[in-house]
């Protein structure tokens, strides 16, 4: 090979024994099942976990939490695969065009128990997001994630914790 050729030839093959290695050939553009390193990976890199705040103008509504995990991506097929990987049943959905946009972007998001148990499978082969995930199971734990507060709402106590994790989740971004 002389010095002014690139070789590309390891991108066109898939990687036998490698996990993820053969959704790399998107010839079949059909998405492959991975491991759940892989998708860890994956997630480590392209995902998002959070706890969401939302405030309600309705005065007798107040402030709502939620645990939340959120992955884009232009390339169906890698995202397809991700989900596959991650045993996940709800579907992608498709990002409203907008300007910049030159492709389809396609998303996957989870809220509440769904989020929590696909951090859960994820997370012993998270490296960037780990102290994210920890976040997520003390909110779960602590600030009662996917509990109702009933008719007489939250505590303030409960209110507090809730914002805590909130502001923590915030500082690890």
């Amino acid at each position: 090979m002389s010095d002014d050729k690139l070789d590309t030839s390891f991108a066109l093959e898939p990687q036998a024994g490698v996990p993820g290695g053969d959704m790399l050939n998107s010839a079949t553009n059909q998405p492959v099942k991975c491991s759940v390193e892989w998708a860890a990976g994956f997630a480590d890199g392209e995902g998002c976990i959070s706890i969401f705040k939302q405030r309600y103008r309705n005065l007798r509504r107040k402030t709502s939490y939620r645990l939340g995990f959120c992955i884009t991506q232009n390339h169906w097929l890698t995202l397809e695969s991700f989900r596959l990987s991650a045993e996940i049943t709800q579907t992608l959905g498709k990002v409203k065009p907008r300007p910049g946009l030159t492709r389809q972007v396609y998303t996957l998001n989870l809220t509440g128990k769904s989020a929590l148990r696909l951090i859960t499978l994820l997370y012993p082969f998270l490296v960037r997001k780990q102290l994210e995930a920890e976040a997520a199971f003390d909110y779960w734990q602590e600030a009662m994630g996917g509990k109702n507060p009933g008719r007489k709402g939250w505590s303030a106590d409960v209110i507090a914790k809730r914002e805590h994790y909130f502001q923590k989740m915030k500082a690890l971004k």
